[in-house]
């Protein structure tokens, strides 16, 4: 049984600080992402980059999007497996404590059909202070499996992932705040050989993610909020 493995990193960087009051925006990006399967390695056509430039101005109260295309180019059916890890959640850091959010992770597959993964109105704020494991996105770990079975794919047949990601325009906090949110989302792509839904794949191979070097990043999301210098 051979599978391939690639891991993608939801990295989110919060900077907040004192400014005015601004109307609420959808800063959702027109795009053709896509990750496609070869039948020897993941492909993807967009960059760290991308997604920087897309959301580097969001603001409390601001949501964004992001939709990625994954399609199966090889001429065999395949079978993806997910996984949900949380490295570092917004609460990690003392100093971003109290800032609600809200996080949605779904698939959709080629019939049309959504399949919500994980979906928290808020995460995050006052009420996870006292709880460590569940503060803010280390709710999304803790509510999935290990493992879980995503999608089968025929030849040429593609499915969609979709992140939303909201910030809340209440309880984020006014003092200068510079912290980070990592989630990192496993895909497996198992190619000979399928394990009932709910076994793990078995023996992966990892394949880093890098926005250098031309690998798949599926969601590197970059959240600011503009200093107050600029609302001056």
């Amino acid at each position: 049984m051979k599978h391939v493995m690639s891991k993608a990193i939801l990295a989110a960087v919060l900077m907040t600080a004192s400014v005015t009051s601004v109307k609420a925006e959808d800063l959702s990006p027109d795009t053709d992402w896509t990750v496609t399967f070869d039948g020897k390695r993941l492909n993807d056509n967009f960059t760290e980059a991308d997604f920087q430039d897309i959301i580097k101005g969001m603001q409390p109260g601001d949501t964004v999007t992001f939709e990625v295309d994954v399609k199966n180019q090889f001429d065999k059916e395949i079978k993806w497996w997910m996984k949900n890890d949380v490295l570092k959640s917004f609460e990690d850091s003392s100093i971003a404590s109290g800032g609600a959010y809200t996080y949605r992770l779904a698939y959709t597959n080629a019939a049309g059909t959504e399949n919500v993964i994980y979906n928290s109105d808020i995460v995050g704020g006052e009420d996870y202070k006292d709880n460590a494991e569940l503060e803010g996105l280390h709710e999304a770990t803790t509510a999935l499996k290990e493992y879980f079975f995503l999608d089968s794919f025929k030849p040429n047949q593609t499915g969609k992932v979709t992140i939303f990601v909201k910030l809340d325009g209440e309880t984020q906090g006014n003092s200068y705040q510079d912290t980070v949110a990592r989630l990192m989302l496993q895909f497996a792509v198992e190619l000979n050989g399928i394990p009932k839904t709910g076994d793990e794949p078995m023996n992966p191979i990892w394949y880093w993610l890098s926005g250098g070097c031309g690998a798949l990043i599926l969601v590197l999301l970059y959240i600011r909020r503009k200093y107050g210098k600029e609302a001056e």
